[in-house]
């Protein structure tokens, strides 16, 4: 004996003879829904595929660039900020805060134009 006819000995799913089944409607609309599903998951794999490869070269592709740009408005043109907070029982005498911009420009210690309500 060959191994291949070794290996048909132990096979599970032994061939029926065709003259001894008979076709369902049940069995049909399960083969349609298996069909249906088998191509609905081909196309989804193939679109997955195809979106990461599309990723990839977009990735792969793409070139830094850097761009700097000298702002020329006036140096006195400063943003105007206006915040509300309530400090119980400390004088204004002893509120300051300190601030600075992306430049590095900072002021520490400013006590102007704090107002009390």
């Amino acid at each position: 004996m060959s191994i291949f006819q070794r290996l048909k000995l132990i096979d599970l799913y032994k061939k029926v003879p065709h003259d001894l089944t008979e076709g369902t409607y049940g069995g049909a609309i399960c083969i349609i829904v298996i069909y249906i599903y088998f191509i609905v998951s081909i196309s989804c794999a193939v679109i997955m595929i195809m979106l990461f490869i599309s990723s990839l070269s977009e990735y792969l592709s793409s070139v830094p660039a850097s761009q700097m740009l000298i702002d020329d408005s006036p140096s006195e043109t400063k943003l105007r900020v206006e915040y509300h907070i309530l400090f119980n029982k400390v004088p204004c005498s002893l509120i300051y805060m300190d601030y600075q911009d992306v430049l590095g420009f900072s002021v520490v210690f400013y006590y102007k134009n704090l107002l009390p309500l």
